[in-house]
């Protein structure tokens, strides 16, 4: 954890991938953890100040 990432509080999941490899030769990739609650809105892009 970085030491802004402390200070804020915010809470990141752990840092695991679970892989796909399809026939075609892609690869999907997808976090093993749920997405819990969230916000509908996390902030709003260039609003007037």
């Amino acid at each position: 954890m970085t030491e802004s990432t402390r200070q804020s509080g915010l809470r990141l999941a752990p840092a695991k991938v679970e892989v796909e490899r399809r026939a075609d030769g892609s690869l999907l990739l997808r976090s093993p953890q749920a997405l819990g609650a969230y916000a509908r809105v996390v902030g709003v892009v260039g609003a007037a100040r």
